[in-house]
């Protein structure tokens, strides 16, 4: 109601390893099965998609993913410090 996601929702999704799974474990992400490339499988992120689109709203979406966008360009061209920031 008041117009921002609980951080209460991020907590739970950081638990049930989807809020970070782009991120290395070492910078305290959640990868899937602990290692992105060789075990993510692209069905697996159209399965949450999905049920994230259940709960009828874009910005849970948005709030849990967003964060995707950057985390390549960190993790290839970063400093350690970037990286430990994410």
């Amino acid at each position: 109601k008041k117009g921002d996601v609980p951080k209460e929702f991020y907590r739970k999704c950081y638990e049930a390893g989807l809020y970070s799974r782009f991120y290395p474990k070492a910078f305290g992400g959640t990868p899937y099965l602990g290692n992105l490339v060789e075990s993510f499988d692209p069905f697996y992120g159209i399965i949450i998609n999905e049920e994230f689109a259940r709960a009828g709203s874009a910005g849970l979406v948005a709030a849990c993913w967003i964060h995707g966008l950057i985390v390549g360009p960190i993790l290839l061209h970063g400093t350690l410090e970037q990286k430990k920031l994410m």
